[in-house]
This record gives C-alpha cells, sequence and structure tokens, in this order.
C-alpha cells in the first residue's frame, strides 16, 4: 500500500508546471512549452515593464490548462503590436488571465490588447488592465471568443481602448457570459462600417453577445465612453429562444451614442428574460435615437426594469431617461427614479411600448423631467392588452402634451388600470391620452385636474404635502403623527380601498412612497428592497452625514452627474466638505448594490 501511495502522489505532481519569467524570451518559451507539455500550467511574470515587437502566441490542442499571473507586470506593445493571443481547443482546456497589464496593443484586424479563445473551455480574465489599446476592426482592448465554454471578466480596468469598427474596450462572444465590477473609461468606436445601413459601430466600452445563452453584466462603471451608432456604455445582444441577460448595479455616466442606449443597450430578438436593477444612469446622451439611459428591447419573455435611479441623461429622440419595448409576455417598471431627463420626441421620462401582454408601472418617481413631444414624466403606448400605471409620484415634469403622462390605447376592450398616484405642480396638461376607448383616473391625487373628463372615483385635487420636494424628498410628510391635523398629507390612506394595504397594514396611500404609521417616519419603497442595508441620517444634513451599511461594504459618494467626490471606504461618517446640494449615496457589498439620495443643506 504504501509503494502504490507513492506511485500516486509521483503521478499528481507530474501533470502540473509552473515558470516563473522576467523577461519576453522567458515569457515566449513558457508559452511554447505549455502548448504541448500536456500539462496543467502556470507561468508567473515577474513586475516589470515587457516591451514586444510581435505579438506573444499560444495554441494548445491537448489536455492541458494554462494560467498566466502577472501582479505588476506591464505588456507594452509600443502602438504597433497586438499583445497576446492565445488558443486552447480541447474541451477541458480552461484559460486564467490574473493582474496583467496590457498597455498600447495595436492591430490593423480585430482584438489590439488580448486575443483569447476556446472552443468548450472556460475563460477566466480577473483584475486586468487595458490601456490604450487599438483595433482598426473590432475589440480595442480584449476580444474573447467560445462556443459553449463560459466567458468570465472581472475586476478589470478598460481605460483609452478604440474599436474602430466595434466594441472600444471589450467584446465577448460565447453561450454564457459574466462580466462584473469591471471599469470603462474612455473607450471608444469611432467609425461606421456601412453608413447607410448603420452596421458596426456599436458598444464604445463592451459588446456582449450569446445565441442561445446568457449573460450577466453587473456591478461595472461605465464613464465617458463613446459610440457613433448603438450603445455608448455597456452593450448586450442576445439571439435565440430561453435566453436571458441581467444588467444590474452598473453605474453609466456621460457616456455617448448617436443612436439608442448611450448608457446601456439591451436587445433580445427572440424569446428570452431581461432584468435591469439597480443601475445609476446619469448625464448620457443620444444625439439621434431613443434611451439615452436605457434602451431596451425584448421580443417575448419577461422584462423587469426596477430601482433604477435615471438622471439628467438626454435623448434627441423618445425616453430621454429609458426607452423600453416588449412585444410579449410580464413587464414590470417597478420602483425607478426618473429627474431631470430630457427628451426631443416623446417620453422625458420613460417611454414604453408594449404590443402584447399588460406593461406594469407601479411605484415609480418622476420629477422634472422634459419631453418636446408628449409625455413630460411617461410616454406609453400599448396594443390589444391591458395597462397597469398604479401608486406613481409625479413633479414638475413637462411636455407639449401630457405633463405627467402621455397614454395611447391601439384597442378598445382593455383593462386600463390608474389608480394611487399623485401628480403635482403639473397642471393644465397633467394627463392626456389617444386612442381607442376610454380612460378614467381614480383614487389618485392630480393637482388642478378636478373638471378633467377622466377625473374619477377617489381622485383629490390637493397638496400631497412632500416632506422636500424641490430637493427631490417625495417621502409623504406628517408632522404631528399621530395627531390628525393639517400636518397630515391628504395622500396618507387615500388610495382605492379595493388594492392591498401598506407593509404598515393601513390603507394604501397615494404615491410612490408610503408613510410608515407603525414607527412614524418616511420610508423608502417596501416592494423592491435594495441588495444589501443603507440608511443614512439625519437627512437632509448640514454638515455630517451617518451612514448604517453591511461592515464589508465600501461607501462611495457621487454628486447628480455621477462623478465620485468622496470615497469612505468602510468609514460610516462623511464630513461633507461641499456645497449644499443632493448627493448619492452607493454602498458595494462584492456584486451587491445600494444607493440612496441625501440633501446637504448648509
Amino acid at each position: 500500500m504504501k509503494k502504490m501511495l507513492i506511485i500516486l502522489m509521483v503521478a499528481t505532481i507530474a501533470i502540473s508546471a509552473e515558470f516563473n519569467v522576467s523577461d519576453i524570451a522567458g515569457l515566449s518559451s513558457a508559452l511554447a512549452t505549455s502548448q504541448s507539455n500536456g500539462e496543467d500550467n502556470t507561468i508567473y511574470l515577474s513586475p516589470g515593464i515587457y516591451a514586444l515587437s510581435a505579438t506573444l502566441e499560444y495554441y494548445s490542442g491537448s489536455a492541458n490548462t494554462l494560467t498566466i499571473e502577472g501582479e505588476g507586470a506591464i505588456l507594452d506593445g509600443g502602438g504597433t503590436t497586438r499583445i497576446m493571443s492565445i488558443t486552447s481547443t480541447f474541451p477541458s482546456g480552461d484559460l486564467t488571465l490574473t493582474a496583467l497589464t496590457f498597455r498600447n496593443g495595436f492591430t490593423e484586424d480585430n482584438s489590439g490588447g488580448l486575443y483569447i479563445e476556446t472552443e468548450s473551455a472556460e475563460i477566466n480574465v480577473s483584475g486586468c488592465s487595458f490601456i490604450d489599446c487599438r483595433a482598426e476592426g473590432m475589440a480595442g482592448g480584449m476580444n474573447a471568443v467560445t462556443n459553449t465554454g463560459l466567458i468570465s471578466v472581472s475586476s478589470c480596468d478598460f481605460t483609452g481602448c478604440v474599436g474602430v469598427y466595434n466594441a472600444g474596450g471589450l467584446n465577448a462572444g460565447g453561450r454564457d457570459i459574466s462580466v462584473t465590477g469591471c471599469t470603462f473609461t474612455a473607450d471608444s468606436v469611432f467609425e461606421l462600417i456601412d453608413t447607410e445601413t448603420h452596421e458596426g459601430g456599436d458598444a464604445g466600452g463592451c459588446l456582449l453577445y450569446t445565441e442561445g445563452g446568457s449573460i450577466v453584466m453587473s456591478g461595472n462603471t461605465f464613464t465617458d465612453c463613446y459610440s457613433p451608432d448603438d450603445g455608448g456604455g455597456g452593450f448586450c445582444y442576445l439571439l435565440g429562444e430561453g435566453v436571458s441577460v441581467t444588467a444590474n448595479n452598473n453605474i453609466c455616466t456621460d457616456n455617448f451614442a448617436a443612436l439608442d442606449g448611450a448608457g446601456l443597450f439591451l436587445r433580445i430578438n427572440g424569446d428570452g428574460d431581461m432584468e435591469i436593477r439597480g443601475n445609476v444612469l446619469t448625464g448620457n446622451q443620444t444625439t439621434i435615437a431613443s434611451g439615452a439611459g436605457i434602451f431596451a428591447y425584448k421580443n417575448s419573455g419577461s422584462l423587469r426594469c426596477t430601482g433604477n435611479h435615471i438622471e439628467n441623461n438626454s435623448a434627441q429622440g423618445d425616453g430621454g431617461g429609458a426607452w423600453l419595448w416588449s412585444g410579449d409576455g410580464l413587464f414590470e417598471v417597478d420602483s425607478n427614479t426618473a429627474i431631470g431627463n430630457t427628451s426631443s420626441g416623446n417620453g422625458g421620462g420613460f417611454s414604453i411600448l408594449a404590443d402584447a401582454g399588460t406593461p406594469q408601472f407601479h411605484h415609480n418617481i418622476m420629477a422634472e423631467n422634459t419631453a418636446t413631444g408628449v409625455g413630460g414624466g411617461l410616454n406609453i403606448a400599448v396594443g390589444s392588452n391591458d395597462i397597469e400605471i398604479l401608486h406613481n409620484t409625479s413633479y414638475m415634469n413637462t411636455a407639449g402634451e401630457g405633463n405627467f403622462c402621455y397614454l395611447y390605447f391601439d384597442g378598445s376592450s382593455l383593462a386600463r388600470d390608474f389608480a394611487n398616484n399623485i401628480s403635482y405642480m403639473e397642471s393644465p396638461s397633467s394627463i392626456s391620452w389617444s386612442g381607442l376607448g376610454s380612460f378614467t383616473a381614480t383614487y389618485s391625487m392630480i393637482d388642478g385636474a378636478s373638471g378633467e373628463p377622466w377625473f374619477g372615483t377617489g381622485c383629490i385635487d390637493d397638496n400631497p404635502l412632500f416632506v422636500d420636494a424641490p430637493s427631490h424628498n417625495f417621502n409623504l410628510s406628517w408632522a404631528s403623527f399621530p395627531t390628525e391635523d393639517g400636518s397630515m398629507s391628504p395622500a396618507i390612506d387615500a388610495g382605492s380601498p379595493t388594492y392591498p394595504t401598506d407593509p404598515d397594514s393601513t390603507p394604501p396611500d397615494m404615491g410612490a412612497l408610503f408613510f410608515d404609521q407603525i414607527t412614524g417616519s418616511i420610508s423608502d419603497n417596501p416592494d423592491y428592497p435594495a441588495n444589501i442595508s443603507l440608511t443614512a441620517h439625519p437627512n437632509p444634513f448640514n454638515s455630517a452625514l451617518h451612514i448604517t451599511a453591511a461592515a464589508d461594504a465600501t461607501v462611495t459618494i457621487h454628486d447628480t452627474q455621477g462623478r465620485m467626490i468622496a470615497d469612505l471606504g468602510t468609514a460610516r461618517i462623511w464630513e461633507a466638505k461641499v456645497e449644499s446640494g443632493v448627493y448619492i449615496i452607493v454602498a458595494r457589498s462584492g456584486d451587491k448594490i445600494a444607493h440612496q439620495k441625501c440633501v446637504l443643506m448648509k
């Protein structure tokens, strides 16, 4: 037994090989040996600058894995050379790259920094940086391709990369793709492949493509990325049936797309599930088309857009904040905040279109959005389907017609459920509609609308007594709680009695936010809590803000343009040294995120 054990131990040691390299010759030799030695190989690069004059290459068809680790190692292409090309064709030939820096890569073709490909094995790239890499074709920074394997890109930085025709920073195409915790800064696409059909020119930051698989794009930051077509920041395109895309907890700031989706562009052409949750989108712009913050298109399946903060985005087309389209299936738009977005078309905050299914627009806040056409806060058009617009708050939105919302109905037998909403300071044209059938608002507070023919049962023309509307605090106030006097918002307990009670078991309040009559305090939306807990007090505050979040969460403070103005790390007190105004607290723990608005009043 002892002899047998020794033999097995030797066999185990023999299937792996390690290389420690400190120069280009050593690295090239290690890659060449690893291609065919039949072992699982790990290459360790010493810190330093590796100035390349030729591409580093690896091509293996054998049953071995390759790992390259290079903390402090900079691979520099000098602006003339693609830096690295790695291919594995064996099913178990996984490829892993960690903590490398790819700088100044260049190619006349695709993939200026890194080309990495498998047939069905996994691709894992983590902690790498891609700086000023350029491809005259696509994928300035990295091009990752697999037929049936998993592509995982995590905690990588893409800065100043250019893919002239597509994918400035990253292109990833395969069965299942995960891009998490990455940063894309000033990555760009410069040209269209075909200026008449607008082929190419997509995805300034990253382009993720699957046919029949799944995409997860979570916890990434896109800043100042540029596309002359679709998708300035993050771009996801899915074909086939049963696909899914998850775009959660991304921050998109000051990105540009000539056509659709300057912040996020998401498209499912067949059947699948789409989740857009917890993203922060500020200052993104389209100059021809729609959805400056979010552009989402889903043919059939489910589309959930929840808990996003969408502010100061501008679209030349429809949907200054978000443009959402669903052919059929579940369609939920819940608990989003849209502030200060503009559209030269329709829908300053949201433009929503549904051919079939029942669009559900619940617990959203829209404030100070503008549309040149119709629907300052919301423009919604439905085909032969029902519609629900419930528990929303709309404040000081403006449009050519329908400051709060413009509704278009293409069928006469639709169920039109419009209740428990608040529209304030949006008269005389708060709601407009057209199409077939009839429309009546019920149990809603609509300022200046008492004489309108659609002002129905339970509607109130009154002041909702928000806590501080100019500072975008739309909680309902009740200074003398529990005494029912003039300090109690008339929206409290005034919602439809046929609807579910609030979480405190009292009759439903009107608007997106309810007043908690158990604690006597204001409350964030209860339906979609943050992925991690985040609270701040006092709010508003005048000097120091005390923040409560998960122990392992890191906290940053941003202005309303998305710019970070303070990095607290794990500290929990912000000593504000900035001017009075509205700021956004962002707490991150792993791939989870929470954000909350705070008001500084000096």
